[in-house]
């Protein structure tokens, strides 16, 4: 493996740990789904990296729908979210 496909394998793993993680705490949980809701609804305003992990459905929005995924996932009832298929 050369150092070009050493970046990329690690860059592609820290993008797609990414999603849904909108607290940054490196797990997927019911607090990630809350910030999102939060956020689509005006309550709080999100860091652009917060609104990065929260699109997870690949709109360019934050809506109730990604925080429905993400609560999804958080909760193991889906395994992947639509933007990483």
């Amino acid at each position: 493996m050369n150092i070009e496909q050493f970046i990329q394998q690690h860059v592609s793993r820290c993008i797609e740990s990414l999603y849904g993680d909108t607290d940054g705490s490196g797990d997927i949980s019911v607090t990630d789904a809350l910030l999102a809701l939060q956020g689509s609804v005006g309550k709080i305003s999100l860091s652009d990296s917060q609104v990065t992990a929260a699109d997870v459905d690949g709109d360019g929005k934050i809506t109730v729908t990604d925080a429905l995924l993400i609560l999804q996932k958080a909760v193991a009832k889906i395994d992947a979210f639509p933007v990483e298929k």
